[in-house]
């Protein structure tokens, strides 16, 4: 089974605020054959989690607006998006503490990655959740 097959009627969000890191992250998931929706900042994302289902939100927690722990802190605690049970990975440019860390899982991160993204990390990471079925596969 090739690897759009696998992938292929998947959503994801990238939400960060650096048009080129938006950029480089659509382009590797997009080469997966996920289908990927790109905002800059975090009203953006509430709206876009509001209305839509995302299986994997990829988000910035350093955004100018709201920061990421805030997004996916309201996220997690709104039933009524139809995001609500995606999974969230923190994006974060910094290298992170262990208390960084334990904040955003805290407030509703599944896991946490340093950008810029490196392809072949991303790539073995979205694999890795979709065969072990962390993610819903159902027609759209």
């Amino acid at each position: 089974m090739g690897l759009r097959t696998q992938t292929g009627s998947y959503q994801c969000l990238v939400v960060d605020d650096n048009a080129t890191l938006r950029a480089i992250s659509e382009a590797i998931i997009g080469d997966m054959g996920i289908n990927v929706t790109c905002v800059s900042n975090g009203k953006e994302a509430l709206t876009q989690c509001l209305h839509s289902q995302y299986d994997i939100i990829f988000l910035d927690i350093e955004l100018a607006d709201i920061s990421g722990y805030r997004v996916a802190a309201t996220i997690r605690k709104n039933r009524k998006m139809a995001s609500h049970s995606s999974k969230i990975v923190a994006l974060t440019a910094s290298l992170y503490s262990a208390a960084q860390v334990q904040k955003c899982f805290d407030v509703g991160m599944n896991d946490v990655l340093t950008k810029p993204l490196k392809k072949q990390v991303l790539q073995k990471r979205l694999l890795s959740w979709i065969k072990k079925g962390d993610f819903r596969k159902e027609p759209r």
